[in-house]
């Protein structure tokens, strides 16, 4: 292998990298996105001394994944 095999090498390494940090800053983002309202609940209720009420289900969480599943490019 000569050099300009590894420059070229080293260039699409570069690029893979820059890919796989945009997508990871997507993915994270689309995550805060979706967590927000639940979290801001859990916040208020504990800052109000209430107690949390137990209204979501195993499925309003399968939404959410759902959605995030289908807002995200696909890995594959």
């Amino acid at each position: 292998m000569n050099n300009s095999h590894v420059n070229m090498l080293n260039h699409i390494a570069a690029h893979v990298n820059v890919a796989e940090a945009r997508m990871t800053k997507k993915f994270e983002s689309a995550i805060t996105h979706e967590k927000e309202p639940f979290l801001k609940e859990i916040i208020e209720s504990t800052r109000n001394g209430k107690s949390l009420e137990t209204k979501y289900t195993a499925s309003d969480i399968l939404v959410v994944l759902e959605r995030l599943q289908e807002s995200l490019p696909s890995v594959d």
